[in-house]
C-alpha cells in the first residue's frame, strides 16, 4: 500500500502518493477552488517538478465557500481511501486549514491518518517537498511538525 499526502492551502490543493522514503513522490491529483469552484485535474504521466505544472480542468462542482472546497477534498480522499488507494494519510497546511479540515474528516478515514505537518508547503516544487516530509512520513509514526 501507499501514504497518500494532501497538501492545502485557501485555494489549492494538491494530493501525492510516497510509497517509501527512497521512492519519488508522485504527483497524483491537482485541486483549485476558483469562484466558488472545485477545479480538479489529474497530472500528465511522468516526472513533475512543479505540483500545478499540468493542470487541466476535468471536474467542476459547485459550490460556494472554503468549507465546501474542505468537503469535497475530503470526499475525493474517501472515495480514494474506500478503493484501497492509500493505508496513510498525512495532511500538510498551515495549523489553522488543518484544524478546520480535522473537523470535517469523516470517521470512516480517521484510521488511516497519520498525521500532520502544520506548515505552508503549497509553494515547494515537489522535489523540494519529498525533501522536507521525508522524516515526518516516514521517521515519524505521528508527525505534529
Amino acid at each position: 500500500m501507499a501514504t497518500w499526502i494532501l497538501v492545502a492551502q485557501r485555494d489549492a490543493a494538491h494530493v501525492y502518493r510516497w510509497t517509501g522514503p527512497k521512492d519519488p513522490l508522485q504527483p497524483l491529483h491537482d485541486f483549485a477552488y476558483r469562484d466558488g469552484r472545485l477545479l480538479e485535474s489529474t497530472p500528465a504521466k511522468g516526472p513533475s517538478h512543479e505540483p500545478s505544472s499540468h493542470r487541466t480542468h476535468v471536474h467542476v462542482p459547485t459550490g460556494a465557500d472554503e468549507t465546501h472546497f474542505l468537503k469535497e477534498l475530503l470526499q475525493f480522499l474517501d472515495h480514494a481511501r474506500a478503493a484501497g488507494g492509500f493505508d496513510r494519510l498525512f495532511f500538510v497546511g498551515e495549523p489553522k486549514l488543518l484544524a478546520e479540515l480535522h473537523k470535517l474528516v469523516p470517521a470512516s478515514m480517521k484510521d488511516e491518518l497519520a498525521g500532520d505537518v502544520k506548515k505552508n508547503l503549497g509553494h515547494l516544487t515537489v522535489h523540494e517537498l519529498r525533501e522536507h516530509l521525508a522524516h515526518d512520513v516516514f521517521l515519524g509514526s505521528r508527525a505534529d511538525a
